[in-house]
Order: C-alpha cells, then structure tokens, then sequence
C-alpha cells in the first residue's frame, strides 16, 4: 500500500488538521455532504447513503474536490511532521 495521503481533510472543511484520519465525523461541523452518487460507492454498500451507519460519508472521495489538501501528492504518513 501507498502511504501518501493526507489526515484530516475531510470535505467541507478549509483546512486540513493533520490529526483526524480516522474520525467518522463533520470534523468542523459545516454540515457538508456526500456528493457522489450512491450507486458509485465500492465500500460499505449495504449502509442506507447518508445514514449514521454510512461511516464513509464525510471522507473526501465521497464529495470529490470539496476537501482541502495537505499537498496534491500527499504526505508521507499523512502528516507533515514525522511519525514518533
């Protein structure tokens, strides 16, 4: 696997925090939505699209160029400080 991303850029939100890779949250709390539509989804299939249990909803795949990024090529270990 690749290890080039970015953590906590999630969509809707200015900026990425650099912490927040795993949460399943509004991260910044400005309501954004999935924009892609659900017939397009390839993870986690069987979750009514927009539901609580759709975790993937506010990732950034699933609103394509609505998140911030940290670089267009992504970070080494998704963070811009090295890991300790």
């Amino acid at each position: 696997a690749a290890f080039w991303y970015s953590q906590g850029c999630f969509i809707g939100c200015p900026l990425c925090d650099h912490l927040s890779g795993r949460r399943q949250v509004d991260l910044c709390g400005l309501g954004a939505n999935a924009t892609l539509d659900p017939r397009l989804r390839t993870v986690n299939l069987d979750a009514p699209a927009g539901s609580e249990l759709d975790i993937y909803r506010h990732n950034p795949w699933r609103a394509p160029g609505t998140a911030p990024v940290a670089d267009a090529c992504g970070l080494a270990g998704g963070t811009p400080w090295p890991q300790e």
